[in-house]
C-alpha cells in the first residue's frame, strides 16, 4: 500500500516538473519571437543616489526628457 502510495506521488511529482520545465520553455520562446525592443525600452532616466531619495514623478520626468534628448 505505502509503496504504490509513493509510486503514484513520484509520478505526480514528475508531471509537475515536466509541466513546469514545458511551461517556462513556452514563455522563453513566447517572448523571443515578438518584435525587437524599442530604444524607448531599454533606455532610463538616469535620477540615482540621493537625488532619487529626494526625487518625485515630476523630477523623474525631466531627467528622463533630459536624457532621451542625448
Amino acid at each position: 500500500m505505502l509503496g504504490g502510495l509513493t509510486k503514484l506521488l513520484r509520478r505526480i511529482a514528475l508531471l509537475l516538473v515536466v509541466i513546469i520545465v514545458g511551461l517556462l520553455a513556452f514563455r522563453i520562446y513566447d517572448t523571443q519571437r515578438g518584435p525587437p525592443l524599442e530604444p524607448w525600452h531599454t533606455t532610463s532616466a538616469r535620477v540615482t543616489g540621493k537625488a532619487l531619495d529626494h526625487a518625485d514623478w515630476t523630477d523623474y520626468l525631466k531627467a528622463k526628457t533630459r536624457f532621451s534628448r542625448m
